[in-house]
């Protein structure tokens, strides 16, 4: 599993001034924290400690710590209250030094991420009194778009926003990426009991890897599951991805069943592709499968398809989807463990829900 740079480096900023009392009795019950929590199908703890660091006024909050036998759920959260009765769970950025909102923004994102960043802070304002922000990061494919929300005095970033401590958390997830789906790769029935969303990047070899279990699984549940893949290339580790899902939204523009064979092209011949080979790879592939050529030219050097996949790119980065590849199940992020055993027991436990 490839993780995001920027994530990696986020927890040491998360964790740093960081000190912890005796236990308090705790702010979120086990059962929220589980909802908000990626599920861990491995034996995991959860553990609250109170979080140091001044927070905005109206605000209190929690480091929330898994440990796990299974390595990828083995993480640290924030999870932080707030006095209009919302919360936030996730990895907000802790601004420091001197300077505007923004310029903390952009200081914060270049000594973490080494990402030049454009903060556009809004008028608007949160329940919270926390101003609504956009941060634009811009890639030589095009720009995407990180939406949160700030503090008056630029001491934290929340990316999304506070949701009320009732909300259905799997459904606001779903609601974010809804925009994407119509544009997006997909197969299945669009009424499937079993809504799956796949981030991930055709240059990354665990994505690569995660096809020998997700082909065969979705086949056996045939009618049952609605897959959709959203395309999450790591520009700054990966410099063919981005081209080649470029490539594959242009191919599934003129026939949808044809990219699903395009992506299997590509994980096969994954080690012998580059930057230079990448661009003569598709458009042969295309040729070999009678696409029309001009329109297949058209759409890989068209601004629309580059601009489908920067809006996936930002909606991951906004919900903190942390790594390639990452699976979603109706909504709630899920570790696919070894070999795919842990998302095909959620999948299969989810089903038997709605007999």
């Amino acid at each position: 599993m490839k993780k995001l740079a920027g994530f990696v480096a986020f927890s040491a900023a998360l964790l740093s001034g960081t000190a912890h009392a005796a236990d308090p009795e705790p702010m979120f019950s086990d059962s929220f924290l589980e909802s908000a929590l990626p599920h861990c199908a491995a034996e995991h703890s959860i553990k609250q400690t109170p979080f140091s660091r001044t927070l905005p006024s109206g605000m209190t909050g929690a480091l929330v710590t898994v440990q796990s036998k299974g390595a990828a759920c083995d993480a640290q959260y924030l999870a932080i209250r707030s006095r209009a009765g919302n919360f936030f769970f996730g990895r907000p950025w802790l601004l420091e030094g001197a300077g505007t909102p923004e310029q903390k923004i952009k200081s914060f994102a270049w000594e973490n991420f080494q990402e030049a960043v454009t903060p556009q802070i809004l008028a608007t304002k949160s329940a919270e009194g926390l101003l609504n922000t956009k941060i634009d990061q811009t890639t030589e494919y095009g720009t995407f778009a990180i939406k949160g929300q700030v503090d008056l005095a630029g001491t934290i970033f929340f990316p999304g926003e506070f949701r009320p401590l009732t909300d259905d958390q799997a459904k606001h997830r779903l609601d974010i990426l809804a925009p994407l789906f119509p544009l997006a790769p997909s197969s299945g029935p669009a009424d499937a009991p079993i809504t799956v969303v796949e981030f991930s990047d055709f240059q990354c070899p665990s994505c690569k890897h995660a096809t020998t279990y997700t082909e065969p699984l979705f086949k056996a549940l045939e009618g049952k599951v609605r897959y959709t893949r959203i395309d999450m290339p790591l520009i700054a580790n990966h410099p063919w991805a981005f081209s080649a899902s470029v490539a594959g939204r242009a191919i599934h523009r003129q026939k949808p069943e044809l990219f699903w064979l395009y992506k299997k092209a590509v994980y096969d011949s994954q080690a012998d592709l580059n930057s230079f080979t990448l661009a003569d790879f598709a458009r042969n592939f295309a040729a070999d499968h009678e696409l029309d050529l001009k329109k297949f030219d058209e759409d890989v050097n068209s601004a629309g398809i580059r601009s489908e996949i920067l809006a996936g790119i930002g909606a991951a980065m906004t919900l903190q989807v942390q790594a390639t590849p990452s699976f979603m199940v109706n909504g709630v992020l899920v570790d696919p463990g070894r070999d795919g055993k842990s998302l095909e027991a959620y999948i299969e436990k989810e089903l038997a829900k709605k007999k």
